[in-house]
């Protein structure tokens, strides 16, 4: 349930609130090993680490693209470029 809310809360709030947030979670003093690995957990979340992590992974196994295409938008758009910067 916290890692909804932190989930929630990442979604919601500005990101000043976020870091005092994660500040104020890891004030705490010897925690031990599982607490430890939540208090991480939870500051990933609330930063936005973890999503940004499943998304990568989603859209690395989702990629689906033609090299011959991008190779060929990435030559068009070089050579685009340069025509511009002539005149």
């Amino acid at each position: 349930m916290a890692y909804q809310i932190a989930a929630d809360l990442n979604d919601n709030e500005n990101h000043n609130i976020l870091n005092n947030i994660a500040k104020e979670l890891n004030k705490v003093e010897n925690p031990s090993e599982i607490i430890a690995k939540a208090r991480d957990n939870l500051t990933k979340v609330l930063k936005g680490e973890f999503r940004d992590e499943i998304y990568l992974k989603f859209f690395q196994a989702n990629n689906q693209t033609d090299p011959a295409i991008m190779l060929n938008l990435k030559v068009n758009l070089i050579s685009s470029t340069f025509d511009l910067n002539y005149f």
